[in-house]
């Protein structure tokens, strides 16, 4: 797998078996999550995407994820990190690394 651009992100979110791992996540919400972040059981486990919007993805647990702007996204393979502090620096991310389900 070899994204290069948001678009080619979006279409593979779009594919049928389309899955994410969180690998890394050192964003913090201030108004969602007290920190230091505390994954819950099952955070870095693998996810199904379950519905993908123009401007955003839902997951199977029912979590959604904002598409950034393209210049707050980097990818290397199939992992994409996302600059989640929107200014750039890519100081705070959230790494996802893509994959597909097995027979979809």
């Amino acid at each position: 797998m070899n994204l290069t651009t948001l678009a080619d992100f979006k279409r593979f979110l779009a594919e049928p078996g389309a899955t994410v791992q969180v690998i890394r996540n050192d964003w913090m919400d201030g108004t969602k999550t007290s920190y230091p972040i505390v994954a819950k059981p099952g955070y870095f486990d693998p996810k199904q995407v379950a519905l993908v919007q123009s401007n955003s993805v839902k997951f199977s647990t029912g979590s959604w994820l904002s598409f950034p702007k393209r210049a707050h996204v980097r990818f290397n393979g199939d992992i994409v990190e996302l600059c989640m502090n929107q200014d750039g620096t890519f100081a705070a991310g959230l790494v996802y690394r893509l994959s597909r389900q097995e027979g979809k």
